[in-house]
């Protein structure tokens, strides 16, 4: 093997179907050096993995490869790019979501759900998948996937090194809630081992599993199949929206009776399987997003499936 000036002289090669954050902190830990201290070796001090994560620049894309001589491909594989238009939206000019779900949104891309079993298995790393809102169960270990860290309730980003630690791979690397007020300094991470998390069990043959299966088939299938790929992640995300809306109000809330609408709001499109807009009706009380004329986004919306 022929290893060029700029090469890296050590080599960490990316796991199957891995996220590119998983795999950068995994590089960073076998350099012994930060997220941060890696991308400055291969030229790209400054860099955000949170942005690179969603989508690479060709800067970024060159000097990546010059480095560790993954090829463009497998680079672009490991971000959200290729779910581009299927299970997400990208603002290309802000590298940022345009999802509707502001979990996902307003994290600027960096959430992830997580099995703990995987990442005990795989050493603490990852797949791009459980980066996407349409991941919420592991067919593996046969649970649902975590959102937030039990320790400190907040989305742990497993795959972030800093120079505050922490050295083991798969752990919260979130400020911990029970910091002392007033603090002065570095705040304290969690540092929860992701891995001992509990997990809600799923049956084998359940619907939850065979849901996750027919979803992740759709957004990993053949480009030739896209378009019928994404018709049909626009009807499961239609047919599913309203029932997981109920499910985030309180009973008290719900109106009764079939077809219920609320405060005249009528679907009118999708965008891909992502954001959903509603117009209202003249007069609507709820029209107050700044959305556009006659356009809501709607609070205390849940994440989406």
């Amino acid at each position: 093997m022929s290893w060029s000036a700029d090469r890296i002289s050590i080599s960490v090669k990316p796991l199957p179907g891995e996220a590119l954050e998983s795999w950068i902190s995994a590089y960073a830990r076998r350099l012994r050096t930060t997220d941060s201290g890696f991308l400055e070796t291969v030229g790209l001090t400054g860099v955000r993995t949170h942005q690179m994560a969603l989508r690479l620049t060709g800067t970024e894309a060159v000097a990546l490869q010059r480095a560790t001589g993954l090829p463009l491909p497998v680079l672009a594989a490991m971000t959200l790019e290729p779910f581009d238009g299927l299970a997400l939206l990208i603002l290309r000019d802000r590298r940022r979501l345009a999802s509707r779900s502001p979990a996902w949104r307003l994290s600027g891309g960096s959430r992830s759900r997580y099995c703990p079993s995987c990442l005990q298995a795989a050493s603490g790393r990852g797949p791009v998948l459980w980066r996407l809102p349409w991941a919420f169960a592991c067919p593996i270990h046969l649970c649902l996937l975590l959102d937030v860290c039990p320790a400190c309730d907040q989305p742990p980003r497993p795959w972030r090194v800093g120079w505050l630690g922490p050295v083991e791979a798969g752990t919260c690397t979130r400020h911990s809630s029970t910091s002392p007020a007033g603090r002065t300094g570095p705040r304290i991470l969690c540092g929860y081992r992701l891995a001992q998390a509990p997990v809600i069990p799923l049956p084998h043959a359940g619907l939850v599993l065979s849901a996750q299966q027919r979803v992740t088939a759709l957004l990993t299938g053949e480009p030739r199949s896209r378009p019928a790929a994404q018709a049909e992640l626009q009807q499961l995300h239609a047919l599913a929206w309203p029932g997981l809306a109920d499910a985030a109000r309180p009973p008290s809330q719900l109106e009764p009776g079939p077809g219920r609408r609320t405060h005249g709001a009528r679907r009118v499109r999708l965008e891909g399987a992502g954001a959903v807009r509603e117009r209202h009706r003249p007069g609507c009380p709820r029209r107050r997003c700044g959305d556009g004329p006659g356009q809501h986004r709607a609070p205390a919306r849940p994440s989406r499936p």
